[in-house]
């Protein structure tokens, strides 16, 4: 009998030490992970919307890293009330990277951009680098801007 008990506490050490090697394994894996992730984003946009002439609704804000995304759901968006002539939305955690914002006010807060018979917008909106819209809307290359740190745009409606 008491040779067994060292076979017991080996085998019991084995398993101990073979369960702290995939902990300290799994640990160092999700540390880089999460450093990673902390590397690459790590920015705040500021989004300052000016011109607010209605203080009813809401704006409704899309943030695109492509064309494909652009003036569509995007890859970030956005609800905010309207509290006075100015709305200033804050997208954190955002990656470098080339955006472009599309927006409009969203006045009798139905989700969308309600138009004419014509397709004409009835409510206001607004692109980042405030590009001329006369005849139909700017192309994704028109509002693109980087973002490499912390970066506030200017959006006037």
């Amino acid at each position: 009998f008491e040779q067994n008990k060292p076979i017991i506490f080996a085998s019991t050490i084995h398993k101990f030490v073979h369960h702290m090697k995939k902990l300290i394994f799994t640990f160092i894996i999700l540390s880089g992970l999460l450093y990673s992730f902390h590397l690459t984003a790590q920015n705040k946009l500021t989004v300052n919307i000016k011109g607010i002439k209605k203080q009813k609704g809401h704006i409704l804000i899309s943030l695109a890293d492509s064309s494909a995304d652009f003036m569509k759901q995007g890859k970030y968006g956005r609800k905010a009330k309207i509290k006075g002539n100015t709305v200033k939305v804050e997208f954190t955690d955002i990656p470098k990277g080339k955006y472009a914002v599309s927006l409009f006010q969203d006045e009798n807060d139905n989700n969308k951009l309600d138009k004419s018979i014509l397709g004409m917008p009835k409510e206001k909106y607004g692109f980042s680098n405030n590009p001329k819209t006369t005849f139909g809307p700017p192309k994704y290359e028109e509002c693109v801007f980087s973002v490499e740190g912390d970066t506030s745009i200017e959006i006037n409606l």
